[in-house]
This record gives structure tokens, sequence and C-alpha cells, in this order.
């Protein structure tokens, strides 16, 4: 599918690991996330491995100060390969310019 499964806000990285391998087994090869901790992130993370795509939409909730702190972090690929990928980290480095 071409199109992310969207998950609402858990703050559970338990339930997002289930979440995640859920929307795999539907057939989804990316998912997006509305989660601003790292547990949460990784979670999902581990299961979708490089060959699907994790999106973040962390409506603002994220200051300069914890993306400077985390950026070794963050740096990990988040959003699948290609533009998208190039757009985030560049996105993170022009707040951490700011």
């Amino acid at each position: 599918m071409s199109r992310p499964k969207s998950l609402a806000y858990s703050g559970n990285p338990a339930r997002r690991l289930s979440d995640c391998e859920a929307a795999l087994r539907s057939g989804f090869t990316a998912v997006k996330l509305h989660e601003i901790g790292l547990p949460e992130i990784d979670a999902c993370r581990s299961v979708l491995g490089s060959r699907n795509s994790l999106w973040l939409d962390v409506n603002c909730q994220w200051s300069v100060d914890f993306v400077r702190n985390n950026r070794v972090h963050l740096w990990k690929p988040l959003i699948g390969h290609g533009s998208r990928n190039r757009l985030f980290r560049l996105r993170i480095f022009s707040a951490l310019s700011s």
C-alpha cells in the first residue's frame, strides 16, 4: 500500500510495537506515528526495519533543545529512503541552526 498506516498517539511502547506489527500484517509498508517519545518511535522502528518507512508527526512538540540533545539518536532513518528522508534531515538541522 502506498499510503502509511496512521497511528494515533498512545505513549505506550508495547502498544506501538503490536500496532506496527499489525500494520505490516495488513499489508502496509509505511507507518505514520503521532508520538513524541523516543521509546515509542524505537519500538516501531524495530518492527519496520529498513525495508519499510516510518513517518513522524510530532505536531511541533519537540523543542530545539530536545532535537539538539537527541540528534545522534534522531539521525537514524525515521522516514524511508529517498527524498522524504532528506527533507526530514533538512528540517531537523534547520531547526538546530536557528
